[in-house]
């Protein structure tokens, strides 16, 4: 009855709690009341308060909020507090204790509290000193700082001030969150449970059970080596660190390990990370046994660990006598500390889990370095100096630094780690970084191995390359045999099911046909940093793409962009069309990446009105044009310059150092840029603009009451309605027009020293440019001239390129209704020649008509600029075609292909021909193989492996009669050779008199030809073929332009254009030809010629360059190697050049020289090994080395009577007077 009794109490009490509760709650917005609902929670029965505590806190309400700094003099810092609503802060400085430097006082007001019982928690910081207060009472409160820690706290403070961080959770939310953090260290069940908790509810992990038994029965024969073991940990010591490691990062794994096999079989485990027996963490490799023994028995942290085995394409890559070499080199090394934290901070805020930041990071640091400063040495202090370039400086002193220079501690931490970067205990990598340089020396990075910086990867990084196995038929038998779901992976160990979302099981390319190289091993890789995009999402709903390019994952650009970016002397600016932003196939997005100096601005078009205001940059109070001389304002002291975005960061990362003057100069119509943000403060009263901030502009601080210069109201279409300014016109007019003002001198100089021009539309401001001094618009309005001529003007000197971004049509009216455009002085134009890259894809009005891109490269080709900087993002832009004209076709038998509407029966005309039309399958009577270059293929050799399955013919499925073979459409052996030269005869009819002939060449040779092909690296490709009969229907000829790897051999070309296409080459003049069709040619009876509808994947070859080389020793070999790595170029070969003399000029050199080396910088690696085959059969000579787009070639042995030869040869140009030496040796041979 007692127990009883007490039961009845204790819900009686409850019910009463509650309802004083709600009564509490329905009158606490009205009136302050004395207590808040959450102050009563913890007098509550525990069944009922700690479920609303749990879901009101966690622990990650133990991390302060960062409020702001106070700072010096009349600056102040205003926020709301989880107590008190309205609270200021600011810092006075005082001299109490008589000290050198002094100290100061913080003033924090608090009011408005929102309950009687509640209070705030602050928490007060400088890179030297951390303390923290709460505050019960509404009044004015102080922070004592009695002496500051020397001149650089001094210092510090004045520059930025204390921080002030709020515990945004209270009193009773900071209790509760330190309530639950506390456990997660813990090995018990209770932390256990913890761990698991926090990790669902930060992150959205379910931990769902596995099926006992929680070990797999694992095979080690099915483990090779490269294979990844992932691993969880969920309780203890590590435990708790992996959590909050997984919660920052974003990782569902917070340790790794791989596998190797030695030469006897044996499995080994290395990993970063094992403790040895004096208790270090180390790099060690032990043999599977052991570790899994380890792991199943005497690891308390419950693991749970999934194997990842490396794809068989990828695993054919890897080189185990290299990672073996590596590991071995790597074996008894420290953990990398030095790096762990920084390899998830990429940039300056999105890194950072909500309320992390890296003002918390930076006083976190400062804590736990007066705490434990060896730890604080080993985890951030080398790696903080390493960024900044210094050495021997501590936490404070690094802060201090950083402020010296200008920039911002959040930056600091935002420089990447680089993979060579050698710490005082020796490289640095933690387990991820050391798999990852394991993998790289492994071979599976390939060409971009010297690029990447694994140190800069996380785990989730890693198991997101699409190096592991993504196909579960695959797997090992005895994976996850025991378990009802069936993962892409292998978990071997673990009561809790793991989980790796965006793990490349999600990349499989839908379109069978559409199988991309694996060389496309990241999502994204960053121009800049080039490292893996942490902003990747893996959606079901839409397909991953690079948050940098905006491209599909697959097809990313960043990684193909060179990096650095090319740092153009001529700044760029582009008008983008509303429209044109998000198109798939836009330019816009290459340039922004290739290069440094480039600004993008929006522009919609004019629906109703707009109004455009242009003022002078930098003008002040006075009219542009009055009698009244220009003027300086002179600042003659500057009590605070900040700089915020625009740090330099050199080769190594390291933040170099902020030059700038103390005393800043701001001139009438002059230009001024300074960063992002600029902030000054005058003490000698000349002019003030406290407190401006500045967004691309200077000059718009509303204090300096400058002017509007012109004002143009526009209606759409380009009409003006208005025009108002405040310029001095040579001709007085009752109404000033547009029109006065282009056509007066005196208003075009003052126009010509730059200006700010500021869109508003639907009254708000659409967007604001500064169009700085030397700026050019590109486009071909009637006031344009060609560059050519604008260089004889050596006045204007283009600093600026504007250009306008859209369709043609979308283009011209931006230009129409932006009438500021016609205020630059510069207006230029391309004329070139041929038809754009763009012609595959999007539609071109006309020849001539360019991309955005081109036109931006071949204008800054012209004005000066470095051409080898600015091909890249011309194959890059290319390679973006490609890709889209790939993608356009897809083929009924892809799995994910959508169902086609079918097409609509057009009426038949009696003019329209019914036998015209193709049958399905195309039957072609040409009697040669079908392929898809024929010039630059060889039939003779034969593949070794094919990157795509041979059933996929590039002529699309039951298309053609002809079976595909991986590399060629074979002709039918039924067909006629003889019949098809006849027929190839009697079209040519009588060979041309001269007469017709040079008439014929006269009419096609010139490049303003409008029947022409371009031939490119491709050659003579299968669908040029058809290109050129197309030609054939209207033209008698066709011009060909022929550049790039197919001119070393332009015989060839010949050959192949008139048995292929059955013409005949009347012309040729170094690279280019004019191909007629003859006399009798009839385009009604033209042969039939299926089309390729995409390009094939080239198959696998052998490889060209052998270890040794025929004949040569290996040490022979490598001496010959590196001697024509470091001997003189013979020829530096351009992209897309002609190369008609190279044979000659290499057949010349080795009649004295044994070795020579061809440059081919910015050719690109594919066209270089392409130069070495051709060169390897036409010269002949053996390429022995490929290396940074250098060829070496070797001439080969000679026997001896050519040595010999060759010897006397030599000695006949060295001296005359071994003449009859050489006549008498000749006599003896012959």
């Amino acid at each position: 009855m007692a127990s009883s009794s007490s039961s009845s109490s204790s819900s009686l009490s409850s019910i009463l709690s509650i309802v004083v509760l709600i009564l509490i709650v329905s009158t606490a917005e009205s009136v302050k009341s004395p207590f808040h609902p959450r102050d009563l929670l913890p007098h509550l029965p525990r069944q009922v308060s700690w479920p609303i505590l749990n879901s009101l806190y966690g622990a990650a309400d133990l991390l302060p909020t960062f409020i702001g700094t106070a700072s010096s003099g009349n600056d102040s810092v205003d926020w709301k507090g989880a107590c008190f609503y309205e609270n200021t802060a600011w810092l006075e400085f005082h001299n109490k204790s008589g000290s050198e430097f002094g100290g100061g006082t913080l003033h924090i007001k608090a009011d408005k509290a929102h309950s009687w019982t509640c209070m705030d928690l602050y928490v007060f910081a400088t890179p030297y000193r951390v303390t923290w207060t709460w505050y019960f009472i509404s009044r004015q409160h102080t922070v004592e700082f009695p002496e500051w820690d020397g001149r650089a706290e001094y210092e510090y403070v004045k520059n930025k001030g204390v921080s002030i961080f709020l515990m945004h959770a209270g009193m009773l939310g900071t209790l509760q969150a330190l309530w639950d953090v506390f456990p997660l260290f813990t090995n018990t069940g209770w932390g256990e449970s913890s761990n698991l908790a926090f990790l669902e509810k930060h992150m959205g992990a379910n931990f769902e059970p596995r099926p006992e038994p929680w070990v797999t029965n694992v095979t080690t024969d099915q483990i090779q080596s490269g294979d990844l073991l992932a691993i969880s940990k969920i309780r203890g010591r590590w435990g708790g660190f992996e959590t909050l490691e997984k919660w920052v990062s974003g990782a569902y794994a917070g340790h790794s390990a791989v596998c190797l096999r030695d030469s006897e079989g044996k499995l080994w485990v290395g990993e970063s990370g094992n403790e040895n027996e004096k208790g270090e963490d180390v790099i060690a490799i032990l043999p599977w046994e052991e570790w899994w023994a380890f792991e199943q028995t005497k690891d308390d942290s419950n693991p749970q660990i999934a194997l990842l085995p490396l794809h068989p394409d990828v695993r054919a890559k890897f080189d185990v006598a290299a990672a073996w070499k590596y590991a071995r080199s790597m074996e008894g090394k420290p953990y990398g500390y030095h790096n762990l934290i920084f390899s998830w901070i990429d940039t300056v805020s999105e890194n950072y889990p909500p309320p992390l930041d890296a003002h918390i990071v930076a006083s976190f640091m400062t804590v736990w370095s007066q705490m434990q400063p060896e730890y604080a040495a080993n985890m951030w202090n080398e790696a903080l100096n390493k960024r900044l370039g210094t050495e021997g400086l501590d936490l404070s002193d690094v802060l201090v630094e950083v402020e010296k220079r200008g920039s911002s501690f959040d930056k600091l931490l935002a420089v990447p780690e680089q993979d060579d970067w050698i710490y005082s205990d020796g490289k640095s990598t933690s387990c991820i970084a050391f798999i990852l340089e394991l993998y790289k020396e492994a071979g599976l990075f390939g060409p971009l191995a010297n690029s990447i910086q694994v140190t800069e990867f996380t785990i989730k990084d890693a198991y997101m390359l699409n190096f592991f196995e993504n196909n579960a038929s695959r797997l090992p038998t005895w994976c996850n045999d025991n378990d009802n779901v069936k993962l892409p992976y292998c978990q071997i160990l673990g009561k809790y099911r793991m989980e790796l979302p965006g793990q490349m099981m999600g990349h499989v390319v839908a379109r069978a046909q559409m199988i991309l190289s694996r060389s496309n091993f990241a999502d994204c890789i960053r121009c800049q940093v080039v490292r893996v995009s942490k902003t990747l999402t893996m959606g079901t709903k839409r397909r991953p793409t690079c948050p940098s390019c905006d491209k599909p994952s697959q097809l990313c650009l960043c990684k193909k962009m060179r990096s650095p970016c090319f740092d153009n002397q001529v700044s760029v600016t582009i008008l983008q069309h509303s429209l044109e932003r998000k198109h798939a196939l836009n330019s816009t997005r290459i340039v922004r990446l290739g290069l440094k100096n480039v600004g993008v601005t929006t522009v919609f078009d004019v629906h109703d009105e707009a109004e455009f205001v242009i003022r002078v940059i930098g003008s002040g109070c006075s009219k542009i044009g009055t009698n009244q001389s220009d003027f300086d304002y002179r600042l003659e002291t500057v009590a605070s310059l900040e700089l915020d975005d625009r740090f330099k960061l050199g080769i190594s990362g390291n933040v170099e150092n902020l030059e700038f003057e103390k005393h800043v100069v701001l001139v009438a119509h002059g230009s001024l840029k300074i960063a992002e943000s600029l902030k000054l403060s005058q003490h000698s009263g000349e002019m003030s603009c406290r407190d401006s901030r500045v967004t691309d502009k200077i000059g718009s601080c509303e204090e300096s009451r400058s002017e509007d210069l012109i004002r143009i109201c526009m209606k759409k279409q380009g009409v003006i309605s208005n025009v108002s300014h405040s310029l001095m016109l040579e001709t007085n007019v009752e109404v000033p027009s547009f029109d006065h003002i282009l056509a007066s001198p005196a208003a075009m100089d003052v126009l010509a020293k730059g200006f700010v021009v500021t869109k508003f539309s639907e009254g708000k401001r659409e967007f604001e440019l500064e169009v700085p001094p030397g700026s050019a618009l590109l486009f071909p309005s009637e006031e344009s001239v060609k560059i050519n001529d604008l260089k004889e003007k050596e006045e204007l000197k283009v600093r600026n390129l504007i250009v306008l971004d859209g369709t043609w049509s979308k283009a011209r009216r931006i230009y129409l209704e932006n009438p500021w455009l016609k205020l630059l002085r510069c207006h230029v134009k391309l004329e070139m020649e041929g038809t754009s890259l763009y012609k595959e894809v999007r539609r071109q009005p006309r020849a001539g008509c360019l991309s955005t891109i081109e036109s931006i490269v071949y204008t800054m080709k012209e004005i000066g600029e470095d051409p080898e900087g600015l091909d890249n993002m011309l194959n890059v832009f290319e390679s973006m075609v490609e890709d889209q004209r790939r993608y356009n076709y897809d083929p009924p038998f892809s799995p994910l292909s959508k169902p086609t509407k079918p097409p609509k029966e057009k009426k038949k005309t009696k003019k329209q021909d019914q036998s015209s039309e193709l049958k399905i399958p195309v039957i072609s009577d040409l009697p040669f193989d079908f392929r898809y270059s024929y010039s630059e293929t060889n039939p003779e050799i034969e593949p070794i492996g094919f990157r795509e399955p041979k059933r996929f013919s590039p002529f699309g499925p039951g298309r053609l009669d002809r079976k595909w073979t991986g590399t060629t459409a074979l002709a039918s052996p039924e067909i006629d050779q003889s019949q098809w030269e006849e027929e190839r005869a009697r079209v040519l009819g009588e060979p041309l008199t001269e007469e017709e002939v040079t008439e014929l060449v006269e009419r096609y040779r010139h490049s303003d030809c409008s029947r022409q092909i371009n031939l490119g690296k491709g050659g003579v490709t299968h669908n040029m073929i058809d290109d050129i009969h197309n030609h054939w229907k209207k033209a008698e000829a066709v011009r060909i332009k022929c550049l790039g790897v197919p001119t070393l051999d332009m015989d060839n070309i010949c050959f192949h254009l008139e048995d292929k296409s059955g013409g005949k080459i009347v012309y040729r003049h170094i690279n280019i030809l004019v191909l007629y069709r003859g006399r009798n040619y009839d385009p009604k009876n033209r042969p039939i010629i299926p089309l390729m509808l995409w390009k094939p994947y080239p198959p696998i070859y052998p490889r060209l360059v052998k270890n040794v080389a025929d004949g040569l020793t290996f040490e022979k070999t490598k001496e010959m190697r590196n001697r024509g790595l470091h001997s003189p170029a013979l020829m530096k070969l351009t992209r897309n050049g002609v190369y008609v003399n190279v044979v000659g000029r290499v057949r010349e050199e080795f009649e004295t020289e044994d070795i020579l080396r061809l440059d081919c910088t910015h050719v690109g690696m594919s066209d270089c090994k392409r130069i070495g085959v051709k060169l390897k059969d036409l010269v002949p000579c053996v390429p022995i080395l490929f290396k940074d787009e250098q060829i070496i070639l070797w001439r080969g042995k000679r026997n001896g009577e050519e040595e010999l030869f060759h010897s006397v040869n030599t000695l006949i140009r060295n001296n005359d007077h071994v003449t009859e030496t050489f006549s008498s040796t000749q006599q003896n041979l012959g």
